[in-house]
């Protein structure tokens, strides 16, 4: 009994130290996990009010969806891909305003980023969106560097008012791996304030949508993975799926053009996609997706009563697609489906403007017509111009004072038919959604069915081949029996000892053990599987560091060359210098000789010595002492001249003020320095204009040599790092090559 409680103490002990282990690492966890929510929250942009204003305030929208192409240079270390967005002055190139997204992990097997996020940039009041360019940097961060891997800029007046263009910035060598590998898919708008858009869309109302959350009382029957919130503000009836176009950073066009041109021309000329309005993709997978106060701005016809909300998602589980690992434009698949109702916020003139209204929306999901789940929302409607309102209301006044007979019931008449005309369209429509719907669910449960059913014909193959093993096996157990009876007397007379029973249980035990063998067996086989599968992966890598070493090698000559002709340039730069002294010098005889000659031929008597060289100076230095004074002599004649002119011209002016009065001559005084001093203010501007180009070109200069020393610490850094990844793998390659055991 003492040994026994000896032994549970122990045992209590050791699972006591078990826990205290367990506690400390879920503290250590929690500790990193608290650290890396404090670090995102350090990097959270500056609170926007993304619900300013909308008649005085403009934004600019941008939606970072996903990146590819962020590999970083050693393997090893964890890089975070950052967003950053600025506003900028076109004048000077001031910052107005900056943000950036939070750190999204990146990668490292293929350099992707899913960033999902939403930046809003906003227009102060009074400022001009001529005035403002838009900049964006795609940003790969690590503990030890921060690398610009992407900058696009762009011109939000190239973008229609309220008119989203999804864009896939990338480069064209990308497929073929050549160039820059960085590609970015994004969604921008440009929201001007009501004010500076009068003028722009008067039969069209501005509707703003404040995106809350999926309530969890009435949540989606599945889990969804970032969800995005879809609507056609035109009213098509298709699933709203944003199409992306390619822009080529590498090549000569510039964003603003692209975007001019893809988006703005060709929906003025009626030949672009449908206009589609998304939501930034909700954070996490979850039943309830929450948009955190997403605000959509969008215009609508005064006719649309009824706007069609479209639930998608980059990912579901069991459900919805996979986004698409090649390409960084997101693949987007319907989930719920609903209606908002917009007559609660329309007047008898076309308009209300009483404030928001809260919505629940009932949203139908595409897997289960039957259940509903609610979406919170808020809904304003403006409209861009009074005048129209006015219109109307006079019309109406017009046409009830002009009307023969108001009680005519004419009008009511055509009314009520077009109402009900609209009613049953709506109920037309309704029904093909619902039939759509539900055969979209019927041809989702046959084709679950269809693979259930392969997966029962699969398993039903395999027990059937087990069970004609088995009998085979029995049927061979038999005959090894029978004749090893006749054979033996000794078994013979055992066997027949033996009750039915207990061969019966001998046999189930012998079963057993062969299918627990066969289990060992198929799980050594699985095991060896996998063996071979790492194998391969390390024999890949290995490749892959033979390929990294051959470029280091590369890069390394490469470097030692250009070191070389940069140990050569200051042996060139003297050189060149000291030849252009020479040819300086010898110009010069040249010049001096040659003018010597053509003295000696003037005047033949010269001595060639350096008698008749002193004597030719000389003359030459009398005759252009002669020749400036004859200058000086003309300019000051001139001079004189002009003083005369004046002394005229003062004299004719005393004159005429005589003449016509102290008034008129004053008053004429005035004016010309007026313009004198007009003209100085003028030349003044000019020069400082060239002044501050001046600073500015001066400020270039330093920072492009402050980069350049930056980027030369930074590679040899680099180089560095790879020599000693390059030295840790050899060894590691050597080790395991020594450790590992032949495979027969």
């Amino acid at each position: 009994n003492q040994a026994e409680s000896v032994k549970e103490r122990g045992e209590i002990g050791k699972s006591l130290e078990s826990l205290k282990e367990e506690l400390r690492n879920a503290a250590a966890k929690q500790a990193e996990k608290e650290q890396e929510q404090q670090l995102q929250l350090s990097l959270k942009p500056d609170d926007v009010d993304a619900n300013v204003d909308v008649l005085k305030e403009g934004r600019v929208r941008l939606i970072f969806h996903r990146a590819r192409g962020l590999a970083s240079s050693s393997p090893s270390a964890v890089a975070n891909g950052v967003v950053l967005a600025k506003l900028l002055r076109s004048s000077d190139g001031a910052v107005v305003y900056s943000c950036s997204t939070l750190r999204c992990a990146i990668d490292n097997w293929d350099g992707s980023c899913d960033i999902n996020e939403e930046l809003v940039l906003p227009i102060p009041q009074g400022r001009q969106a001529e005035e403002l360019i838009v900049q964006m940097s795609l940003m790969a961060q690590t503990k030890e560097y921060s690398r610009e891997l992407l900058s696009l800029t762009f011109k939000p007046i190239a973008l229609d008012p309220f008119s989203p263009a999804h864009v896939l910035a990338r480069s064209r060598n990308s497929d073929q791996g050549e160039g820059s590998q960085a590609t970015l898919a994004l969604t921008a708008a440009h929201e001007p304030s009501l004010e500076s858009s009068r003028g722009h869309n008067q039969r069209l109302l501005l509707l703003e949508l404040k995106i809350h959350r999926i309530l969890h009382s009435r949540s989606l029957p599945d889990a969804v993975a970032a969800g995005v919130l879809a609507v056609h503000p035109s009213g098509e009836e298709s699933t709203p799926e944003p199409v992306f176009h390619n822009f080529y950073y590498d090549q000569a066009q510039t964003l603003t053009l692209f975007l001019k041109e893809k988006f703005t021309d060709a929906r003025r000329s009626g030949t672009s996609e449908p206009l589609v309005c998304i939501t930034p993709g909700s954070a996490g997978t979850s039943v309830a997706p929450n948009w955190r106060r997403s605000v959509m701005r969008m215009m609508v016809p005064p006719s649309r009563h009824v706007l069609k909300l479209h639930v998608t998602s980059h990912g579901a589980p069991k459900i919805l697609l996979v986004p698409d690992p090649i390409s960084a434009a997101p693949r987007l698949k319907p989930v719920a489906v609903g209606n908002l109702d917009l007559r609660p916020l329309l007047d008898d003139n076309g308009a209300s403007s009483l404030g928001a209204r809260s919505y629940h929306v009932d949203m139908r999901p595409l897997v289960s017509p039957h259940s509903t789940a609610t979406l919170e929302l808020d809904a304003r409607l403006w409209r861009s111009s009074n005048d129209e309102r006015k219109k109307l209301g006079e019309a109406r006044k017009e046409a009830a004072k002009t009307s023969v007979n108001p009680t005519d019931g004419t009008v009511e008449a055509v009314l009520a038919i077009a109402r009900d005309r609209e009613e049953v369209n709506a109920h037309l429509a309704r029904e093909y959604t619902r039939r759509a719907e539900s055969l979209e669910k019927a041809s989702a449960d046959v084709e679950s069915l269809t693979r259930q059913l392969e997966e029962v014909k699969r398993e039903n193959e395999e027990l059937r081949e087990r069970m004609e093993e088995e009998r085979e096996m029995w049927d061979d157990a038999a005959k090894r029996a029978e004749s090893n009876a006749a054979a033996d007397p000794v078994l013979e007379a055992a066997l027949r000892s033996l009750s039915s029973q207990q061969i019966v249980a001998r046999l189930q035990e012998t079963l057993s053990k062969y299918r627990n063998e066969r289990a060992t067996v198929d799980e050594l086989r699985r095991r060896l599987q996998a063996a071979s599968a790492e194998i391969e992966r390390a024999q890949r890598d290995r490749q892959r560091l033979d390929e990294l070493e051959r470029m280091h090698v590369g890069r390394m000559e490469y470097h030692h060359e250009l070191q070389e002709k940069c140990a050569k340039l200051p042996k060139y730069e003297a050189t060149i210098k000291s030849q252009e002294k020479i040819i300086a010098k010898l110009e010069t005889v040249f010049h001096w000789s040659f003018r010597f000659g053509r003295f000696r031929i003037a005047d033949p008597g010269v001595e060639l010595g350096s008698s008749g060289l002193w004597k030719f100076l000389s003359r030459t230095r009398v005759e252009e002492a002669n020749r400036e004074n004859m200058n000086n002599r003309k300019i000051i004649e001139a001079k004189d001249s002009e003083i005369r002119e004046l002394l005229r011209a003062i004299t004719r002016e005393e004159k005429l003020a005589e003449l016509h009065g102290q008034q008129a001559a004053r008053e004429g005084k005035t004016h010309e320095e007026g313009r004198l001093r007009a003209e100085i203010d003028r030349l003044e501007r000019v020069r400082d204009e060239y002044a501050q180009e001046n600073q500015i070109m001066e400020a270039r200069i330093k920072s492009l040599e402050a980069q350049l020393v930056s980027n030369s610490k930074h590679y040899g850094r680099e180089i560095s790092a790879l020599k000693v990844l390059l030295a840790k793998s050899k060894a590691s390659v050597s080790s395991n090559a020594l450790d590992e055991p032949p495979i027969e």
